[in-house]
């Protein structure tokens, strides 16, 4: 099986190096969409792989099909500039299995806590499969349109950035969406005002999209997040807190974010005996790996026993 590797970039000269050398080895061809660099990203770029120049629409989707269109090998890894791939041969392997399109796990570390996303990625080359919706674009209902399924993986890839602080990328998010018929727009509106610091919109975005016919995997984030914000406004509601909790973890029991808030809503009103208990839950969880969340925290268990020691001590 030969793999292509497909970037659209725009000055990440600070990023990219470290992206390409991750695959170099592992790709069969390279192919590096630019949407208006000003730095040397273009020069660096040059040295891995094909450079095609694209002009910057506002649709992040046509950009990304530009890309795959320029790819000839059997499959085609599709990663951003802030990406890096940490393992070899598992992309091998599952290449070797020889699916049609693949769902991995992109993960960023925050305060020494990994949190992945997962998202499709990875696919066979030469069945139509294309990006849809200009912000936030996606692979999977081209795929699913097409009659194919999507294999869910644990396979993990890194995320060197930082999404929550990323302003700009947010703000351009909430400048296109409402020009667009996206399915997830309230979900994507309620994360970029979260991300931006406006709790009050994304309280208003996120309560809107569990009316949504949303995905298990999605909407148990969403009352994950909506939890978090009802804690950190009112923490005299930690029943409400805990509805929305216990709504996520009906959607996905063996998932870990839900617990860390019910901890912390627990040890908010003082009532450090079921903060202790909930955090032996994650305990419990240990060994699960990836949840099955749209995005879900994957927790240093050291980190988690040092709470549960420091709780009883006090």
């Amino acid at each position: 099986m030969t793999l292509s590797v497909a970037y659209i970039v725009k000055n990440e000269e600070a990023n990219i190096r470290r992206s390409l050398e991750s695959v170099k080895d592992l790709a069969d061809e390279i192919i590096i969409v630019d949407t208006g660099s000003t730095d040397k990203t273009m020069d660096i770029c040059r040295e891995y792989g094909k450079v095609f120049e694209f002009e910057w629409c506002n649709d992040f989707a046509k950009a990304k099909n530009y890309a795959l269109n320029r790819c000839t090998k059997d499959y085609v890894l599709i990663l951003d500039a802030d990406e890096v791939i940490i393992d070899e041969q598992g992309l091998i392997e599952l290449l070797l299995q020889g699916k049609e399109a693949y769902m991995l796990n992109q993960y960023t570390v925050i305060n020494k806590m990994k949190v992945p996303c997962k998202t499709t990625r990875l696919i066979k080359n030469g069945l139509g499969f294309k990006f849809d919706f200009p912000i936030h674009e996606t692979l999977d209902s081209s795929i699913l349109q097409n009659g194919y399924t999507i294999t869910d993986t644990d396979y993990f890839f890194q995320h060197h950035g930082y999404r929550t602080f990323d302003l700009k990328k947010n703000q351009m998010v909430l400048d296109i969406l409402p020009t667009c018929e996206h399915p997830l727009k309230n979900y994507y509106s309620g994360l970029s005002y979260y991300n931006l610091g406006d709790t009050e919109k994304a309280f208003q975005y996120f309560v809107e999209a569990t009316n949504e016919p949303l995905s298990d995997s999605i909407k148990a984030f969403v009352w994950v997040v909506l939890g978090k914000l009802y804690l950190e406004t009112c923490i005299k509601g930690i029943g409400v807190v805990l509805s929305y909790l216990n709504n996520s973890i009906k959607l996905i029991p063996n998932q870990y974010a839900g617990y860390l808030v019910a901890s912390e809503a627990y040890e908010a009103t003082g009532d450090k005996g079921q903060a202790i208990v909930t955090l032996e839950k994650i305990l419990q969880r240990n060994k699960i790996g990836v949840s099955g969340m749209h995005q879900d925290t994957i927790i240093d268990m050291e980190i988690i026993k040092e709470k549960i020691n420091s709780l009883k001590e006090e």
